[in-house]
C-alpha cells in the first residue's frame, strides 16, 4: 500500500505547464512545487513539479487537463 505521502517527481514540457500544474493539483489538495529537473531525470524544459500524494491520481489529474508529463519517478 502507497503512503499519502509518497512523492513524485513529474518532468514538464514548459515552466508555463509547471506552474499551470502546481496551481491545479494544489487546488485538488495535493502538496506541490516547482522544482528544478534533477539531472537524471533530464527531460522537458528544466523544470518539473514535485508532488505530494499518490502518483496515480496526480498523473490522471494533469493527463485530463492536457499537461503532458514528459518523465516521471518516485523520489
Amino acid at each position: 500500500m502507497r503512503s499519502k505521502h509518497e512523492k513524485t517527481v513529474f518532468a514538464m514540457s514548459s515552466v508555463t505547464y509547471a506552474v499551470k500544474a502546481q496551481s491545479l493539483l494544489r487546488a485538488n489538495g495535493f502538496g506541490c512545487e516547482v522544482i528544478r529537473t534533477p539531472k537524471d531525470l533530464a527531460k522537458g524544459c528544466g523544470y518539473s513539479i514535485m508532488v505530494i500524494g499518490s502518483r496515480e491520481n496526480a498523473e490522471q489529474l494533469l493527463q485530463r487537463a492536457g499537461i503532458e508529463i514528459k518523465a516521471s519517478r518516485a523520489i
